[in-house]
């Protein structure tokens, strides 16, 4: 029963998909994989990577690589990130730091809500698709694009990429990931720290910080301390397991002890700043 529910779910995404998306050419060709995909329940990883699909969803366009982005797009997606994430965009003033941006799902929403946006993304793929989605969506000017990996330190750090793009990560930390892996590359690696002083943001400004970079999750807040202490973002982050959560709960209190988190779903959590 529930693997018929789950491909009705396929189907259903499936037919949205295919209602929203914008091809440059070869419809049939991707009416034929859509078709396939949806009914053995996998994707086809940047199958139409040249050219990609053309997606509009909540009044914006992107472009992505593959059938599976091209589901988030169109299904209810982590539908309980995107709530609390709109809650703290509300009112449009804030600075919008997205570590782990993809094509720009979420850098796009914050930027659309009003809010300045510094987007980090270190795959190569995903960044043309990033930087193609800000331009069309005439968001050069409020979209900062930074090429590279957030960590504890700056310098050059050896990056997993995943066969699919979808969940690269650090070398140090691909291990504990579900991801599968097929080759390495090496990035810049900034803190939050300074790439918070080079955006010369005031310290009066509110900061929303999106972290989803599988499994490196503490190590992106070692490298924000000032950023932490001074600002007290809110904080929406993956954590994937209990101890991955604790981890990164931990490292929060070890900078501000009035930090507390809470669950958003399954494998996401909300951290914010407890004045009491």
């Amino acid at each position: 029963m529930r693997n018929i529910e789950s491909m009705g779910h396929r189907i259903r995404d499936s037919l949205r998909l295919a209602a929203a998306v914008r091809l440059q050419n070869n419809y049939l060709a991707f009416a034929k994989e859509l078709a396939i995909t949806s009914l053995r329940g996998r994707s086809s990883p940047y199958a139409f990577s040249s050219p990609p699909l053309k997606i509009r969803s909540e009044g914006l366009y992107f472009y992505v690589a593959s059938l599976a982005d091209g589901r988030t797009l169109v299904s209810s997606f982590e539908s309980s990130v995107k709530q609390k994430l709109y809650e703290l965009l509300s009112d449009g003033d804030c600075v919008f730091i997205d570590v782990g941006a993809n094509f720009g799902y979420w850098a796009l929403r914050a930027a659309a809500r009003g809010a300045s946006v510094i987007a980090i993304e270190p795959d190569e793929r995903n960044l043309k698709l990033l930087n193609a989605n800000t331009e069309f969506n005439g968001f050069g000017r409020t979209i900062r694009v930074v090429a590279g990996c957030a960590g504890h330190k700056s310098g050059i750090r050896e990056f997993a990429q995943e066969r699919y793009g979808r969940k690269n990560t650090l070398v140090d930390y691909k291990g504990g990931q579900r991801g599968v892996y097929n080759s390495t590359i090496k990035v810049r690696c900034h803190t939050l720290d300074e790439l918070v002083r080079g955006a010369h943001i005031s310290d009066s400004s509110r900061l929303v910080l999106k972290i989803d970079v599988e499994g490196a999750e503490t190590e992106v807040i070692q490298g924000a301390k000032h950023l932490i202490s001074t600002f007290r973002p809110a904080i929406v982050f993956e954590a994937l397991t209990p101890r991955a959560h604790m981890a990164v709960k931990n490292a929060l209190q070890g900078i501000e002890p009035s930090y507390e988190t809470v669950e958003i779903d399954r494998t996401n959590y909300y951290a914010y700043y407890a004045n009491v």
